[in-house]
């Protein structure tokens, strides 16, 4: 018998409710997206110019090998030797591992190496190309206020059969300058200047050694 007045009732009473939130309780301004978004970038380096006159090998970069915790748009610093930290609104434009690979490729481009350089994704894998893994250990800046990027680089012939080069374990320290992420991303594309100069002295070794006497 009540029934009806009683939903009426609620009815009415939560009509006020929303006029109250709509008037006067919820704040309809813009809020400001903190969220900073960053990518890796390659450097200025001087040219190396490794190809002979009508040579046409070229480089491949495969798909680079991170450890799980870095495979995250946030980005991730080492605040102990056991302990990291997810950055919430500091994030990588593009996946980390296709980043770490175009930055590589780009510095060894500058670099004028060989002919061409391509890298994973954007490119396929051609039969001209010599072929470099990467397996990254670290990547990240670190209790001591330095990045470290550390992992293991191997080279092969080109072909199908996999006949590997060389390959060699590298690390490198890059001091972060100034305050905040800007100068973590800063550090961390520096680490992949120096390790693209190394990279590019190891194609050289194999050049030199391919040298008719």
């Amino acid at each position: 018998m009540h029934a009806k007045p009683l939903r009426l009732k609620g009815m009415i009473l939560g009509g006020l409710a929303a006029s109250i939130l709509l008037t006067g309780c919820i704040n309809l301004e813009p809020v400001e997206d903190p969220t900073r978004t960053y990518i890796l970038s390659s450097a200025d380096l001087s040219p190396i110019r490794l190809s002979r006159e009508g040579e046409t090998i070229s480089l491949f970069i495969e798909r680079v090998e991170i450890p799980p915790y870095l495979d995250d748009r946030r980005l991730v610093t080492r605040v102990a030797p056991n302990e990291v930290e997810f950055h919430e609104f500091y994030r990588w434009a593009e996946p980390i591992a296709e980043g770490i690979g175009r930055t590589i490729a780009e510095n060894l481009d500058s670099m004028e190496v060989v002919k061409d350089v391509g890298y994973h994704p954007w490119r396929k894998y051609g039969r001209n190309d010599y072929r470099i893994r990467l397996k990254i250990f670290h990547f990240e800046a670190n209790e001591t206020g330095d990045v470290e990027f550390s992992g293991i680089a191997e080279i092969y012939e080109p072909g199908d059969a996999l006949v590997m080069v060389t390959t060699r374990d590298f690390r490198f320290r890059s001091p972060v300058i100034g305050q905040g992420m800007d100068g973590v991303v800063a550090a961390m594309s520096d680490s992949l200047a120096q390790f693209s100069t190394k990279l590019a002295e190891a194609y050289r070794e194999r050049s030199l050694d391919d040298e008719p006497n």
